[in-house]
């Protein structure tokens, strides 16, 4: 299943847990859920097992360098 995730404005610094990162996906697992960025649809976390989630956390995607907030 794929998710898109919510963009977002940048977040004040020390504020959020933001991952920036040159490449995507930024985090991989051995599940079958991908989460893809809300501006361009790039996946930005790619085989996390289904129904887990990563609360909280800010991804900057590497191709268009849209702020995304994780569910």
């Amino acid at each position: 299943m794929r998710t898109k995730l919510k963009v977002i404005p940048e977040p004040e610094p020390r504020t959020r847990a933001t991952i920036v990162s040159p490449t995507a996906p930024v985090i991989k697992g051995p599940g079958t859920d991908d989460y893809t960025c809300g501006n361009c649809d790039r996946i930005l976390i790619a085989g996390i097992a289904a129904g887990k989630t990563f609360k909280s956390i800010v991804i900057r995607c590497p191709a268009c360098g849209a702020f995304n907030e994780t569910p």
